[in-house]
């Protein structure tokens, strides 16, 4: 079993046509669609006028979730109104002081970009300042204590990134995601096809007359197949988070998931195709005429609400549905535990593709 895994992994890479259309293509279609500025961190520029540790720790921490900027106090009006800053923040001679002595003081601060930049820079600032209250009153008047405080806490605070994001940003991501869903159904066959080449060429007869039943032999199949699918998933998305910048906020790994999940679906869709084929070539006609249905009803490349009733019906039939529904629900800050019914309906479609791959193969060993 595991020589007929790193037989057909050496296979699939050897082959410069599978590394195309399996990685290659579908990072080259990402790239050419996806915006280099794909979202955008607040720009915000913060004028310490105390120089304090206090100030400093505000700094850090604004530095951590959004972007600084440096701008002049006289220059904070045409930055704003020019779009070259979000928000601004002013920190006064004397804060740290003042904080020390009552506990709350406010920063000032200027934006003219809507309430979502303002609540945002407020919500972090505000939240920093509570915190370092109970030091103030600690320290008891003490500024060596508070600073000595101020720097502990800081140093120990959660990081929380704010980007600019709106439904068109959420509709690319979906939209991107569509095109990995299109080659991973080209993926099915040309994995699982490793299969009927074999077959065609009598190979997989020598291969079960050896010490090797057909249990094995599929196996040892079916795995290579999943460990070219996760490579496949593995580096879209990476590509995605890291070369492209592709915003995922914190449902990333949840998204991963999903399509590990469907890969799976995928593979058994591919074994229940050759087991139905009698040549590689009538496999690869069936995916590439399969593919193109699947990916457009399934809302691959555009919403399904567009579509007339009887094709969302229809669709519904399709795992390419469910795998979007539960990608769009996920993008919209869903919970892993909201996409619970579509990774279900996902993995009963995998059952149902293998249970009629496996029982052909069955027919063929007997």
């Amino acid at each position: 079993m595991t020589s007929i895994l790193l037989n057909n992994l050496r296979r699939t890479f050897r082959s410069t046509v599978r590394i195309i259309i399996l990685v290659i293509m579908p990072l080259l279609f990402m790239h050419l669609f996806i915006p280099k500025s794909y979202e955008v961190p607040f720009r915000v520029a913060l004028i310490d006028q105390d120089g304090s540790v206090l100030g400093n720790g505000l700094r850090n921490k604004l530095a951590r979730s959004f972007r600084l900027v440096d701008v002049k106090e006289e220059d904070l009006s045409s930055a704003l109104v020019n779009g070259i800053l979000d928000y601004a923040l002013i920190v006064r001679q004397g804060f740290t002081d003042e904080f020390l002595n009552s506990g709350h003081v406010a920063v000032e601060g200027y934006g003219i970009s809507g309430p979502n930049v303002a609540a945002a820079v407020k919500n972090l600032v505000n939240s920093y300042l509570s915190s370092a209250a109970p030091i103030a009153g600690a320290a008891r008047g003490n500024m060596g204590s508070f600073h000595q405080g101020v720097e502990s806490f800081t140093a120990g605070v959660v990081d929380v990134d704010y980007v600019r994001t709106s439904h068109n940003s959420r509709d690319r991501t979906v939209g991107v995601l569509g095109f990995l869903v299109q080659f991973m159904v080209y993926m099915s066959v040309m994995t699982t096809g490793l299969i009927l080449e074999e077959r065609s060429n009598k190979t997989q007869y020598r291969i079960l007359s050896a010490p090797v039943n057909m249990r094995q032999y599929m196996t040892g199949h079916l795995l290579s197949a999943f460990v070219v699918a996760l490579i496949q998933v593995f580096s879209v998305f990476l590509f995605l988070k890291y070369a492209m910048g592709v915003y995922f906020g914190g449902f990333f790994f949840s998204l991963l998931l999903l399509f590990i999940v469907f890969a799976i679906v995928c593979i058994c869709m591919g074994l229940l195709i050759i087991s139905i084929c009698t040549t590689p070539r009538q496999a690869f006609v069936a995916v590439i005429l399969l593919t193109t249905p699947l990916v457009m009803l399934g809302g691959a490349y555009w919403p399904r609400s567009i579509m007339p009733n009887t094709l969302i019906r229809i669709s519904d039939l399709l795992p390419t549905t469910w795998v979007m529904i539960a990608a769009d629900k996920l993008v919209e800050g869903g919970a892993l535990m909201s996409i619970g019914g579509e990774l279900a309906i996902l993995v009963a479609f995998a059952a149902v593709f293998f249970a009629g791959g496996v029982m052909r193969k069955v027919d063929i060993a007997k």
